[in-house]
């Protein structure tokens, strides 16, 4: 879904906490590196190593990383109950792992609960007010379920903290995209573009607002060049409502 395209929901903040590593044995330690490391190995394994720092790790802090990853590479599994589950031990073990409630807020979008991810992406800016990704996915999350002052409010928060974030400036586009807003939309999948020409997104639906506009030549291109980039960018926005106007 269009929430995650934004700012990363992976390793953020955790060297804040700890690593979990182990000081058991030197085995128990390949695998708290292992998986503190992520992403370098398959899902299964990385679930794997995890799974043994957590049984192996003598501190909370540690438990509650490992716990952290394996929650992370189940999500990499496409297993998001898993990543749940994970994740809220976590948060048991570590009340104030503000990324964690972060992380769990995407694992609950993509299981179709967007109050509890809200929920989530909320007490995660509470604990960590500069979380741009929160705000992000906040935003994004409200411009679901069509409360654009909320969504256009969290994204700007996410811009301020984040201004290198072409996502943000896109996701901020869809929101005045879906209030009507033609000039404000095209403004920002213009700072979007110019930070990432190649996002798809935010030039389709440059064109599309510039339809709107009157202005059916300019939108027609933007639009045919993000189709080249991505044949199916058409049907995705229009799944999050981004559509050009009639006759174009």
């Amino acid at each position: 879904m269009k929430l995650l395209r934004c700012l990363g929901t992976t390793a953020v903040a955790i060297a804040a906490f700890v690593s979990s590593e182990s000081a058991a044995t030197a085995g128990a330690k390949s695998n708290a590196e292992l998986c503190d490391s992520g992403g370098t190995v398959t899902p299964v394994a990385w679930i794997e190593a995890c799974s043994v720092a957590i049984r192996t790790d003598a501190s909370q802090k540690g438990r509650a990383v490992a716990l952290y990853n394996r929650a992370r590479a189940h999500r990499a599994n496409g297993d998001n109950k898993s990543a749940v589950a994970d994740y809220t031990q976590a948060i048991g073990l570590l009340p104030d792992f503000a990324i964690a409630f972060q992380n769990r807020g995407v694992a609950y979008n993509a299981l179709g609960d967007t109050d509890r991810a809200i929920t989530d992406y909320s007490q995660a800016i509470k604990l960590q007010p500069d979380l741009a990704v929160a705000y992000n996915n906040r935003g994004v999350a409200y411009k679901s379920k069509r409360q654009i002052d909320l969504a256009i409010h969290d994204l700007t928060m996410a811009i301020k903290l984040d201004e290198a974030s072409p996502w943000a400036y896109n996701n901020r586009g869809d929101a005045h995209f879906l209030s009507g807003d033609w000039n404000s939309a095209v403004a920002d999948y213009s700072h979007a573009l110019a930070l990432n020409p190649q996002l798809s997104y935010a030039l389709f639906a440059r064109g599309a607002a510039k339809t709107y506009r009157g202005d059916a030549i300019a939108g027609r291109a933007d639009m045919d060049a993000a189709i080249a980039l991505n044949p199916k960018v058409a049907e995705e926005q229009a799944r999050d409502g981004i559509r050009p106007g009639t006759g174009v």
